[in-house]
């Protein structure tokens, strides 16, 4: 019988398994574990609170994995904001021109979501600390699934809007300590 005459199956076992690591792509279970790792980190992320495990599930089929080196710039101040990420391993840091440092970021923190939903230019630099791996999350592709998922889409606007108002609020009270600071400096 020849191999045209075969069926899958018996084509499959006459010939030599390949190897892993002469495989051209990722082993289909190394894609569903990290497809699982990535749904558990996404849940711990609050602009993802309360989305369904399919709801989750279709988040991460957006996603793309990108790697950037250490001391790699992953965004400029005033560039458009295209995609934003989820940082899943390393240290990534914030800065304005000037050089003054915003913040740091560490794993599961998520960069770039405010130009993503604005549509404003990028507010700040970022610049990778360390070796990190993000989960990539496209402008586009995300507004796609919005459209295609409108339940998804409510829910993660009024998580970005709660995260937005706890900002707010913090931000009130530092401005109100200043304030209160620079009138007791008049004082003097």
């Amino acid at each position: 019988m020849t191999d045209n005459q075969r069926s899958g199956m018996e084509r499959r076992v006459a010939e030599a398994a390949v190897p892993v690591e002469r495989r051209n792509h990722p082993d289909r279970r190394t894609i569903l574990k990290e497809s699982d790792e990535a749904i558990q980190r996404l849940r711990n992320i609050s602009m993802f609170n309360n989305l369904s495990v399919e709801q989750l599930d279709k988040m991460v089929r957006i996603c793309s994995k990108k790697k950037y080196s250490s001391q790699e710039q992953i965004y400029r101040m005033g560039e458009e904001s295209k995609d934003m990420f989820i940082l899943m391993k390393g240290k990534i840091s914030i800065t304005f021109n000037s050089g003054v440092e915003l913040k740091n970021i560490v794993p599961t923190g998520t960069v770039g979501e405010m130009g993503v939903f604005t549509g404003e230019p990028r507010s700040a630099s970022v610049l990778a600390d360390t070796d990190c791996i993000v989960l990539n999350i496209n402008k586009a592709e995300l507004f796609t699934l919005f459209r295609n998922d409108m339940e998804l889409c409510v829910k993660i606007l009024l998580n970005i809007i709660r995260n937005l108002s706890e900002k707010v609020r913090t931000d009130n009270k530092v401005i109100e300590e200043l304030m209160y600071r620079v009138r007791s400096l008049e004082i003097l």
